[in-house]
């Protein structure tokens, strides 16, 4: 059997304006046919280049990715029907963006064959063929796409990859699946046994719900020749004015609304191939609804037939709950926006896109402060109410699904308008009235936590988030949380073996850090989450675990142990060199570390000290400070701080009313030299700008070290070698008649 040739594209619906139409009509009364061959054939010229690239191209990525995010998912029809929603939007998205510059030449070409034999001008010649092509750009554009995405479905299926894939699921079943998953692939990008979550199925969906909506509108008006007009579109019409009819009347007969019920359903279900006329009904339907359940409550119960049709027509038409969010939002006044009883209804039928209506809702909250008295408070009302009952209560949303909302909550809970609106304040008292005991709801929540971290998924991860975000919402509570998980974290450090008795016997020395691991996990995970609070988290981090230290060593300056404390921060400084977190305030973190280690200087914590010394001199810290601008006084003037603290701990230990000083004061003089020698050897600028300062603060004991930061010399300068034979004279070195600039700070010293 033969296959048989792809039909020519025949597009009717060719758009000519009057004027032309005019010009041509008396040049050709058959002008229209022409121009209808041309536009077709410059389809065809570029259709099948197209359909090659753009199918290629997005069948490529939907196999690499598909296959991996269901490597270990035995279900197979998910596992093509999220291939075929990704590989139509990629290829329909690749088709529109490629065709629509060689579409307009090929088009120009054909017309000019076709216009130049009627003689005309060639200036009114070009602006013809350009008002044509553009009138008609979309058009067959449009008819490109459809073609693309009807082939990219009849490549997937036929994929080698993907049908051994589906094969596999079939016949071998669970056992059979794997996947060799790259080193450098991220853990959150890892296959999971459980397979991918709700949250990221809906990126498929999206997917699907993106190409609808960008397509479905030119896709409906695009009328390819042989194509069926709906018929259903006026029996539709005529349906819904009956239903109209019939809820009008007085009184109302139910037997004849069941019956202009039905009659709609049936109609409905005839159109269903036809998004536009369906998208056109489902507005009409979804106006009247709003209508009737904002008035009396007569009027709510002829509302709720409507509610009976959108429910029907959202059977055929995916994408009705995303149609009914962006208008709710966008086209309905306040009185209709702000309505709590039409608002629950709706989501109670699941007919509201709720990641749209998030999305919506946090962009008023956020807008709330240009907002009139009236305006604010109706919407902080509705806010409260629509948390109280459908989130707390009734539980028909999760936390997860409204987290832009609640991170805008988070944002106004300390504005005038939100703390002097009732409903707003009593929603918070409900989500805190568990937090009567700031310390017992930590260790709950921070319980929680550990619980998660070794079992977790998406959508637990994102309604924890939520809870905490609200908990942490005031600075006494997100101190509060992390001094209890410190303190439980440094106990089972200390006091808990890590591994099996063979383990603790072999390294007695050895410390459990699992729970240590597990906060700094919270943290690196709640930062990029809060990404606008990032800066307040982390100071307020680092003051609660500099508080802790403080605590620890003034408490048992004896039994002190200073390395799970240092593990806290040798992570959080590898981390933040770490590629996923490059959105973070880098400089800003770094000052809180750096004022962090102010407050725990070797005066303050001298059982810190060693491991204080290996955190201001480390790799991802000190050449960090000094590569800073120099006029940065938080960065590159927050160093002078940490070597003050450095050498007024000698000055301190050396003095006469404390000559015992410690027992390895000669290993701490041995530190210190290593680190003046490093900043001798990269850094001596530095030293040069700040030697008067420093020189302050040491000893006159310590010559040697004196004398190191004295031999800094700035880094543009070579000196000359005394054996070199060169005659040596201050007058014929011009360097040394510079003065370098000195940054020391001159007040403390009169």
């Amino acid at each position: 059997m033969y296959p048989t040739a792809s039909p020519q594209p025949q597009i009717s619906g060719v758009v000519i304006n009057s004027e032309i139409s005019k010009v041509l009509q008396d040049l050709d009364p058959n002008y229209i046919s022409h121009i209808k061959k041309a536009i077709d054939s410059s389809v065809l010229g570029i259709l099948k280049p197209v359909i090659e690239r753009s199918v290629t191209i997005a069948l490529i990525t939907t196999r690499e990715i598909v296959l991996k995010d269901f490597a270990l998912d035995p279900n197979g029809s998910k596992l093509l029907e999220a291939a075929n929603q990704m590989v139509q939007c990629l290829a329909g998205s690749l088709a529109m963006v490629t065709c629509r510059e060689p579409l307009r030449m090929n088009m120009n070409n054909q017309l000019k064959e076709v216009l130049k034999k009627y003689e005309i001008p060639q200036k009114e010649l070009e602006q013809i063929m350009k008002a044509i092509s553009n009138e008609n750009l979309d058009i067959g554009s449009t008819y490109i796409q459809k073609s693309v995405i009807s082939k990219a479905r009849q490549r997937v299926s036929e994929d080698a990859a993907i049908r051994e894939a589906l094969e596999k699921r079939a016949v071998k079943g669970q056992a059979a699946l794997g996947y060799n998953t790259p080193k450098q692939l991220p853990e959150s990008l890892r296959p999971k046994k459980e397979g991918l979550s709700n949250a990221e199925l809906e990126v498929y969906k999206e997917l699907n719900r993106v190409l609808k909506e960008n397509t479905t509108s030119s896709i409906a008006d695009l009328v390819i020749q042989g194509e069926p007009e709906p018929k259903g579109k006026f029996k539709i019409t005529d349906s819904l004015q009956a239903l109209h009819t019939a809820l009008e009347g007085e009184p109302v007969h139910p037997e004849t609304v069941a019956a202009a019920l039905a009659k709609a359903k049936q109609d409905i279900q005839e159109i269903e191939r036809f998004p536009k006329v369906l998208n056109q009904v489902a507005r009409e339907v979804f106006q009247h609804f709003v209508k009737l359940m904002g008035e009396e409550k007569a009027a709510k119960e002829k509302g709720r037939v409507y509610l009976q049709l959108l429910l029907i027509i959202s059977e055929c038409y995916e994408t009705l709950p995303s149609l009914i969010a962006d208008q709710l939002m966008k086209s309905c006044p306040e009185e209709v926006k702000y309505n709590y009883d039409l608002v629950s209804t709706l989501f109670q039928n699941s007919l509201v896109n709720i990641a749209i209506y998030d999305k919506e809702l946090s962009l008023a909250l956020h807008n709330i402060s240009v907002m009139s008295p009236a305006s604010a408070d109706n919407l902080i009302t509705f806010v409260s109410l629509l948390v109280l009952n459908l989130v707390l209560s009734e539980k028909i949303l999760q936390p997860s699904q409204l987290t832009s909302t609640f991170m805008e909550l988070n944002s106004i809970q300390k504005t005038s308008k939100a703390q002097e609106n009732v409903a707003f304040m009593s929603m918070l008292s409900n989500l805190s009235s568990t937090d009567k005991n700031p310390k017992a709801v930590a260790s709950q929540l921070f319980e929680e936590w550990v619980t998660l971290n070794q079992d977790q998924s998406q959508e637990q991860l994102q309604s924890y988030f939520v809870k905490l975000t609200l908990h942490l919402s005031a600075e006494d509570r997100f101190v509060t949380f992390f001094a209890v998980a410190l303190d439980a974290a440094v106990q089972q450090a200390l006091f808990s073996t890590a591994g099996n008795d063979a383990v603790v016997q072999n390294y007695p020395d050895r410390l459990n850090f699992r729970l240590i691991d597990s906060i700094l996990k919270l943290l690196f995970t709640l930062l990029p989450y809060k990404l606008q609070m990032c800066s307040k988290y982390f100071s307020n981090f680092m003051h609660a675990l500099a508080t802790s230290i403080k605590a620890d060593h003034n408490g048992r300056p004896l039994q002190f142990n200073q390395r799970p404390y240092y593990r806290f921060f040798i992570i959080i400084l590898q981390s933040l060199k770490k590629p996923e977190f490059k959105m973070l305030p880098h400089s800003e973190m770094l000052q809180f570390i750096a004022f962090a280690l102010h407050e725990l200087a070797p005066r303050q914590c001298p059982g810190f000290a060693f491991a204080w010394l290996d955190l201001v001199s480390h790799r991802n810290f000190m050449p960090d400070l000094l590569r800073a601008k120099s006029d940065d006084k938080y960065l590159y003037g927050r160093f002078m701080l940490l070597l003050n603290d450095m050498y007024e701990f000698i000055r301190s230990l050396l003095a006469p009313a404390d000559q015992s000083g410690i027992s390895n004061l000669a290993l701490y003089l041995e530190s210190v030299l290593r680190i003046t020698l490093i900043l001798l050897h990269d850094f001596p600028d530095y030293l040069v700008q700040h030697y008067f300062e420093l020189l302050f603060r040491l000893p006159e004991q310590c010559v040697q070290l004196r004398n190191v930061i004295l031999s800094a010399v700035p880094g543009n300068v070579k000196l000359t070698n005394p054996r070199s034979g060169v005659h040596l004279s201050l007058i014929h070195i011009c360097r040394c008649r510079r003065i370098e600039r000195c940054r020391s700070r001159w007040s403390p010293y009169h």
